[in-house]
């Protein structure tokens, strides 16, 4: 018998907790199972839709929690002491040049903002390419191990994978 077909979640541009994919009424999943419904000839009561696919998720955003949450706390940290250890010319230097610039970065980088759950993961995607790379990277880590998951000992029982991103 052949292994049941695979569908990927991969999350967009946003935050996305773990379980995103299958959370709630209008998680992906929950939508995937309500519309085969509409199909009763294929996926009848007792042949649901979860009887010939399986669900896996992949999730970047603690790539982007962990950037974000290293930058608050820098600025904030710079903010409350006072650039400790920096030279008076140096402060003075960044009071001149960049007014507020600590401050705007503190209030970019606060988790509870838009922009920082959307406008700065894209921002950080597109221009920083060390953060590009890490995000690459746990994205296919993530799709090696599931893929491995699956793998049969006969290589005409594979499943089928699916992607949506």
């Amino acid at each position: 018998m052949a292994t049941k077909n695979v569908i990927v979640f991969i999350h967009g541009v946003g935050k996305h907790d773990s379980g995103w994919s299958s959370t709630g009424d209008s998680s992906p999943i929950e939508q995937l199972k309500i519309a085969s419904q509409h199909y009763a000839e294929v996926f009848s009561a007792d042949n649901p839709l979860e009887n010939s696919v399986v669900f896996e998720e992949v999730r970047y955003d603690d790539t982007f929690e962990t950037v974000r949450g290293q930058w608050h706390d820098l600025a904030n940290s710079l903010l409350q002491s006072g650039f400790d250890g920096a030279t008076e010319s140096s402060v003075q230097a960044l009071q001149n040049n960049m007014p507020g610039v600590v401050q705007e970065i503190a209030n970019a980088t606060d988790p509870e903002k838009f922009i920082a759950t959307h406008a700065l993961d894209a921002f950080a995607y597109k221009f920083l390419p060390l953060i590009r790379n890490i995000v690459r990277y746990s994205v296919a880590a993530q799709l090696a191990a599931i893929a491995a998951k699956y793998i049969q000992p006969r290589i005409d029982d594979d499943p089928t994978y699916t992607i949506v991103a």
